[in-house]
């Protein structure tokens, strides 16, 4: 599901101009969707859930009437009443060809993205008060749940209406309503085995704002409902919303970043590094002890001055990931919790000083799976006892 980041609308505008509504192709940019979701069994809650989903959209060719695009999504899960930051789960890349009207041909994973062809134009002029009509798809993986190496996909049409126009932050979009409704049945393939979906069912009510001189979304809100009917009889049943956002990339180059370099730099005891995507600060064993998850008291003002920082950037996404040593222990189970802890250990401190927000922050916990140095020293374990900054650029 895709759903994004909600803004305060204001003043309703009417235009009685026509608007021939089109994608352009001008910038990549960037659009992050918040889900609120719960889980049903057969009508009992066995989850509640936020879910972030981040893509970065980079124009590979603009054609004029169509476009090669590469598609990046990375999904994030907020564990509930644990953490106030997001853990990522997984991230995918793909290239897709999208005409001007919104029709999609993916080139690289045909099942990626998800949902495909919403929204979409005819092509003519609308007027406030217009409806029209469009045929989609959306892909259902089903090794998430289902432990089966396959992909089922639903085809359903879209009702659009153009309803009229909303001032944001001082400028104009267009509010275009969008429903559907989801019914697909399935035959199963004997490699299937025993459990498996056998039909889906549901349905989507959703308001889009349209930048007409950008030629993309601006925002999307979404209500959703969707059952999938197993072999066994039982239901599961997903419902939630969704709130959407799309900007410009937040490409941090130039004097900004050479300024944001030499500040970083100014901190003791880490190193500072960066990539086409990222700036990544490095601690090496600065932070904790052996075994600790707890940031030692002595270190804490050299986060506030990395904290510092990032709050004078402003809208920026950061990633921080947690290392782990190695020494006559293997399980790596126990490893990742620890370099997970670790991690949220900076990210929970960062977010109770107020340098970031939890919509900005993920973690990842590598345990001891990328060394920097040998583990058969107590300086190389050191080293490898480590937590990373990583500020991206887009």
């Amino acid at each position: 599901m895709r759903r994004l980041f909600l803004v305060v609308f204001t003043i309703f505008i009417f235009n009685l101009n026509a608007v021939n509504f089109k994608y352009k192709w001008d910038e990549g940019y960037r659009i992050e969707s918040i889900v609120y979701q719960n889980v049903k069994l057969d009508r009992k809650i066995l989850l509640s859930s936020t879910i972030m989903n981040r893509y970065k959209v980079e124009v590979v060719e603009n054609r004029g009437n169509n476009a090669e695009l590469e598609v990046t999504l990375a999904v994030f899960q907020q564990s509930r009443g644990l953490t106030e930051h997001y853990i990522h789960q997984e991230s995918e890349t793909g290239i897709i060809v999208q005409n001007s009207n919104g029709l999609v041909d993916p080139i690289s994973d045909p099942f990626f993205p998800a949902v495909q062809n919403v929204p979409q134009f005819p092509d003519r002029d609308i007027h406030i008060g217009d409806s029209w009509t469009g045929v989609a798809v959306e892909y259902f993986d089903l090794r998430n749940g289902f432990s089966i190496d396959d992909t089922v996909e639903a085809h359903f049409r879209v009702f659009y209406k153009y309803i009229g126009n909303r001032v944001v932050d001082g400028k104009e979009f267009a509010m275009i309503q969008m429903n559907y409704n989801i019914y697909e049945k399935f035959t199963p393939y004997i490699e299937w085995g025993e459990f498996y979906p056998v039909k889906i069912s549901g349905g989507s009510k959703q308001l889009l704002l349209w930048d007409i001189e950008k030629g993309r979304p601006y925002s999307l809100d979404d209500d959703y409902h969707l059952e999938f009917q197993l072999s066994t009889g039982e239901i599961y049943a997903f419902t939630g919303t969704t709130e959407s956002k799309c900007w410009p990339k937040n490409n941090l180059n130039g004097d900004k970043m050479l300024a944001l370099i030499d500040n970083l730099k100014s901190t003791p005891k880490t190193t500072v590094t960066q990539d086409e995507e990222k700036v990544t600060i490095t601690f090496n064993s600065l932070l904790f002890d052996p075994e600790s998850v707890v940031i030692k008291d002595d270190v804490k003002g050299y986060l506030d001055n990395i904290g510092n920082t990032l709050k004078s950037l402003g809208d920026v996404n950061i990633r921080v990931i947690g290392h782990t040593a190695i020494f006559g222990l293997e399980d790596k189970d126990y490893l990742h919790q620890l370099s997970s802890g670790r991690a949220s250990s900076v990210a929970s401190f960062l977010l109770a000083n107020k340098y970031v927000d939890k919509y900005s922050v993920e973690i990842i916990g590598k345990g001891g799976d990328e060394p920097v140095a040998s583990n058969s020293s107590k300086e190389g374990r050191s080293l490898n006892r480590r937590v990373e900054i990583e500020i991206l650029k887009n």
